[in-house]
């Protein structure tokens, strides 16, 4: 049991019976009583939804809030837990279904402690198949649906032993002592659901033993795994290592080539500067030559204009030159006939230095 299934009454709390001994209750919500009345009772999930107009959702939510508040392990343990501590009434059959046989008892008793079939198997030696079918026989024998509506129709029969769920250890250890007084009619019968009960918990710790020496395997396989894993990793950091290595030796020959490279490039720099610095004079030399083609450019088109202006002097030279010729041609012929005329002395020709008109300078 959990004992933490306790709690404080509110106004819309449902109190269940005070416990013998201490006097402590069960205490749940109006809807979680209804939705337990309805599941010990023999509907199923969806027809609980469908009587309180909730969604099947929320029932589940309940159901799992009342199995966390109580310690039940499942719906069947819930219900007798319920009717034991006086949350779900008693039912009343039709008819009397007779006496049940021994085996059905304890079936029934060790399932509303919590067990379910393979435990309940183990604690009692019998067969799977013989267990299902004597909680089958049951079930149909009292006419019931389910499993909770049987637990709650076997308590209702008195074939169980309504005990109060109270979780306190000195509660239990009492009502044990109470049942098993001489003079209480029912201490054989008290006793041998107790053994059940007792039978119950040892298949319950056999089985939570079994689940531990499964869990301490999948640890010891787990760890075995890591173990497998850790060795992977170390084999993978020390490859890892000796990659690291040659990288570090490509490294330094990188090293090595940038350093050379960066000389070469110091040596290029060198020479591009003094590259520059040739273009530079390169560049002012061509511009002087720029300027002396452009000089002696000027010079030809001079040279031109002054030939030109040479060839018209000449022009005007050969004109001046016939026109004295034509006025030589006109004197000539105004003269009079040297027959008649009284010769005349002969004038001595005009020396050619002395010709005024050949002493010009020619034009360049």
């Amino acid at each position: 049991m959990n004992t933490g299934a306790l709690s404080l009454p509110t106004d819309e709390s449902v109190l269940g019976d005070p416990c013998q001994t201490c006097g402590d209750r069960i205490v749940v919500t109006q809807r979680e009583h209804d939705v337990l009345v309805l599941t010990a009772t023999g509907d199923e999930v969806r027809q609980v939804a469908k009587r309180l107009g909730l969604g099947r959702t929320a029932v589940q939510g309940d159901l799992a809030r009342l199995r966390d508040r109580t310690g039940a392990r499942t719906t069947g343990h819930l219900a007798a837990i319920g009717v034991r501590a006086g949350l779900v009434p008693l039912l009343v059959p039709h008819r009397h279904p007779g006496r049940l046989t021994s085996r059905q008892v304890l079936v029934a008793s060790m399932l509303a402690e919590g067990l379910s079939i393979d435990e309940t198997t183990e604690a009692v030696g019998f067969k799977r198949g013989v267990v299902f079918r004597t909680q089958r026989d049951t079930r149909q024998l009292l006419g019931v649906p389910n499993l909770p509506a049987t637990l709650t129709m076997l308590y209702s029969l008195g074939e169980l032993v309504r005990t109060h769920p109270c979780p306190v250890p000195d509660c239990t250890a009492a009502r044990h002592a109470r049942e098993q007084h001489p003079d209480n009619q029912q201490a054989a019968r008290n006793a041998a659901l107790h053994w059940a009960a007792d039978t119950s918990l040892a298949a319950r710790l056999r089985a939570e033993n079994r689940r531990a020496r499964a869990q301490l395997a999948s640890t010891v396989s787990k760890f075995n795994g890591s173990l497998a894993e850790l060795g992977l990793a170390q084999h993978e950091a020390q490859q890892a290592l000796h990659e690291t290595e040659a990288l570090r030796r490509q490294a330094n020959d990188a090293a090595t080539v940038t350093n050379a490279m960066t000389a070469n490039l110091d040596a290029l720099r060198h020479q591009a500067e003094t590259a520059i610095e040739d273009i530079a004079q390169l560049r002012y030399r061509a511009h002087e030559l720029h300027q002396a083609y452009i000089a002696l450019k000027r010079g030809q088109e001079d040279l031109q204009r002054g030939e030109a202006e040479l060839e018209q002097g000449r022009r005007r030279l050969m004109d001046g030159w016939q026109e004295l010729t034509a006025a030589r041609d006109q004197a000539r012929a105004a003269l009079p006939d040297p027959a008649s005329a009284q010769k005349r002395p002969v004038r001595a020709p005009i020396p050619h230095e002395d010709r005024y008109w050949h002493r010009q300078p020619r034009a360049t």
